[in-house]
């Protein structure tokens, strides 16, 4: 409840921001919102959606905040963003993390990550680096040289003719 408590604070605290959020890819199959959406509904400039897919949203909006290090932390730094990141939900290897706060801001309560977001929100500062890819490199895009699909097709077409 913090972050929901934090976010109806920044709307009330700033009327030129709309803010959105995106309910897990899977929550379509539920009949009901999550217990915390019931709070959010009627407040102007706060979107509670369930579609499009995340990566749809990425090109209309400024910045990011996930509560996890999940593929929607890979997606959101994969861009030029600011991100927000709680690491408390779900933990990764802590030789890891130093990668991630190069790019991200991360957190590992709530609370902290809704001050980070506030000051970057009021002053504009963000402490990361959103041209850093060590993490994204790590997890997500191997030699990040755009080449990715190519040694994949390469490989493909290998296996297909080593199984004729």
């Amino acid at each position: 409840m913090i972050i929901v408590e934090g976010m109806k604070r920044i709307i009330k605290g700033n009327n030129k921001l709309s803010l959105t959020l995106k309910l897990y890819p899977n929550a379509d199959v539920l009949d009901e919102d999550p217990p915390w959406a019931s709070s959010l509904k009627g407040i102007d400039l706060i979107n509670l959606i369930r579609n499009p897919p995340f990566i749809q949203l990425l090109d209309s909006h400024d910045a990011v905040l996930t509560d996890s290090p999940t593929t929607t932390l890979l997606q959101a730094i994969a861009t030029r963003h600011p991100v927000f990141v709680l690491t408390s939900v779900i933990s990764l290897p802590m030789v890891h993390l130093p990668l991630m706060r190069q790019r991200a801001v991360c957190a590992d309560n709530a609370e902290t990550l809704m001050k980070s977001l506030e000051l970057y929100l009021q002053t504009g500062n963000y402490p990361a680096d959103c041209g850093n890819r060590e993490y994204i490199k790590l997890y997500g895009t191997h030699l990040d040289d755009g080449k990715s699909s190519q040694r994949a097709l390469a490989i493909l077409e290998k296996t297909l003719k080593g199984a004729k």
